[in-house]
């Protein structure tokens, strides 16, 4: 995928020395990183794999499909309300952060920053923005801004 610098600055408006930027869920799904709560067309979500592992230490084996697997979480409680944080899923997987960190790496392991994580380098280089902050949990956009 190709991004234009200059797309990207017109959809932003003018950004100058003292803007922020904030990348969130969609950034690092190109590169293979499910999203926390929304399945992608070909990456299933985190809360879709937590609810896999599930069924799969309760059952011994994977849900043939996806309604299976809702109707066993809905039989087991663990359906995802709209109140239900994507801590809450993590928990099921792991009491504490450590565990859940742990679990987690397995998404990011092998993958690399994609043409968008890049594309931010050039405009914190190019002085756009001081700061960059993100809400994923994998380190590609610090990667790609090591490199």
């Amino acid at each position: 995928m190709q991004v234009s610098m200059n797309a990207v600055i017109e959809r932003l408006g003018r950004p100058g020395p003292a803007a922020a930027l904030l990348v969130g869920a969609g950034m690092s799904a190109d590169a293979g990183v499910p999203m926390a709560t929304r399945d992608h067309p070909e990456i299933k979500s985190v809360v879709t794999l937590v609810a896999e592992h599930l069924f799969l230490r309760r059952n011994l084996r994977l849900p043939t499909h996806r309604d299976e697997l809702d109707r066993w979480l809905a039989q087991a409680g663990l359906l995802q309300e709209p109140t239900t944080l994507y801590s809450d899923a993590l928990e099921l997987i792991a009491p504490d952060n450590e565990g859940r960190q742990r679990y987690l790496e397995q998404f990011f392991s092998g993958r690399r920053p994609t043409a968008s994580h890049e594309a931010i380098t050039k405009f914190v280089a190019a002085g756009l923005f001081r700061q960059t902050f993100t809400t994923n949990f994998d380190p590609l956009l610090e990667r790609a801004l090591l490199f």
